[in-house]
């Protein structure tokens, strides 16, 4: 499908998921590849993410780090009124004393500052700005990957109680049909009473079990649309019909999961951060020249003084070298911390590299494993299902009780549940598999 198509099918989609309530006469199905699409586009921790993401990469841009010159307007003006007394030298120049004179002042400029060295701490600090902007979105990742776990899991959990409600109903139908048949001999003479009794039993038991099945998959299937973000109360129904995906064997696996594994990922930039924030902080070593220049212009209106008036402007510039002599040690403590900070990282990234290899081994072994018991299972369910018909026949006829009748019939249900269980329990470990390898959204 045409992928633009395709999303604004799914926009489109989620809108009318929003705003149909659980009332409507027929609920729609959706999808396990749908409802991740829903989530990425409406779970709250994805959302908050991407708005994670954004101030991060904001923050990660040249100005930040100092990169680039600093340009502003300054102005002012000031008003005096004071008393003065203002003798000279010249015994021929007459003093000047004045009450309440006024000085009005006025000055303007226009200002560029640029720091010129410093160590490097400059080019330093953009690259641990460029770090955490990477980490945000390794954190947006994560949070979209986490989404799509939680999802797939209550999905298959709401599935899984779909599949016990639909054998339930199946096994109440199965019960209603023996009660009948029990009935129906009971009057003709050739069963006993106890024989009906013990039907209704089932029946009831059945009935219970159905009722509790339809409960668990109302409450599993609202807590599937809260991990996805929509209301409640929406009127979506899963879909039984879900694929395996064809994966490749342990060792390309465990070369993906190196290359794209999120958390990995994180804790290996974890580590290019503390390297860009310790050689940044050496760079406090360095002296710092700062330039400076602009155009200024001042005025001032003495109402008391040998002048009356006094303007100024031109254009100025400068140098300034600052160099720490004594600082009481911060620069030399902040250079040991972030030593340490490099040294943890660098834990954390050995110890992030030897859980991929654990935790791929443990869900590939799973997921293996998981595909022969469900191909064992297949085999008990035909199995069990041909017991079931001619134990069903051989009831008709008068050759087996109920209780031999209700006995094939709960190896059937053990026999359906097993499967849904198998392959729910596969598809689990799948998603797992893919979530270490970092390759589940793809």
């Amino acid at each position: 499908m045409n992928k633009t198509v395709y999303i604004t099918a799914v926009v489109l989609y989620s809108a009318f998921c929003v705003c149909t309530p659980v009332s409507s006469a027929k609920a729609q199905t959706i999808s396990l590849e749908d409802a991740v699409i829903l989530a990425l586009e409406h779970n709250y921790d994805v959302r908050t993410a991407a708005l994670s993401k954004q101030i991060d990469q904001n923050l990660a841009e040249p100005g930040n780090a100092g990169l680039l010159p600093t340009v502003f307007l300054d102005g002012g003006a000031e008003y005096l009124l004071q008393n003065t007394d203002i003798t000279f030298p010249n015994p021929e120049q007459a003093p000047i004393s004045a009450e309440d004179a006024q000085t009005v002042s006025y000055n303007a400029a226009a200002a560029v500052n640029y720091t010129l060295f410093n160590g490097g701490r400059r080019l330093y600090t953009l690259r641990e700005l460029e770090s955490r902007s990477e980490d945000a979105r390794l954190r947006e990742k994560l949070a979209m990957e986490s989404t799509a776990l939680t999802v797939i899991s209550r999905y298959l959990e709401a599935l899984r109680y779909s599949d016990a409600e639909a054998i339930a109903r199946e096994a109440t139908d199965l019960s209603e049909e023996r009660l009948r048949r029990a009935r129906e001999n009971y009057s003709f003479g050739s069963f006993t009473r106890l024989q009906v009794l013990n039907a209704e039993v089932d029946l009831r038991t059945d009935s219970i079990t159905l009722a509790e099945a339809n409960l668990d998959y109302v409450r599993a299937r609202r807590d599937l649309f809260l991990a996805i973000g929509i209301p409640a109360d929406t009127a979506l129904t899963t879909d039984s019909v879900f694929a395996f995906t064809d994966l490749p064997d342990k060792s390309p696996l465990l070369d993906k999961a190196r290359s794209k594994n999120t958390a990995y990922l994180r804790a290996r930039n974890e580590v290019y951060g503390a390297e860009q924030a310790l050689r940044a902080t050496k760079a406090d070593r360095y002296p710092t020249l700062d330039a400076q220049g602009g155009y200024r212009y001042a005025f001032s209106d003495f109402e008391a003084n040998f002048l009356n008036t006094q303007e100024n402007y031109g254009w100025n510039a400068g140098l300034t070298l600052r160099f720490f002599l004594f600082d009481g040690g911060r620069v030399r403590r902040n250079i040991e911390n972030a030593r340490l900070s490099l040294r943890a990282a660098e834990v954390e990234q050995e110890r992030a590299e030897n859980e991929i290899t654990a935790l791929i081994g443990n869900a590939y072994d799973e997921y293996i494993t998981g595909r022969k018991l469900l191909q064992l299972s297949e085999r008990n369910l035909d199995l069990a299902e041909a017991n079931y018909d001619r134990s069903r026949d051989a009831f008709a006829n008068g050759q087996i009780t109920g209780i031999e009748l209700r006995e094939a019939q709960l190896n059937l249900i053990r026999a359906r549940n097993e499967i849904s269980t198998r392959r729910i329990a596969v598809k689990l470990a799948e998603t797992g598999l893919l979530f270490e390898a970092g390759t589940l959204l793809e």
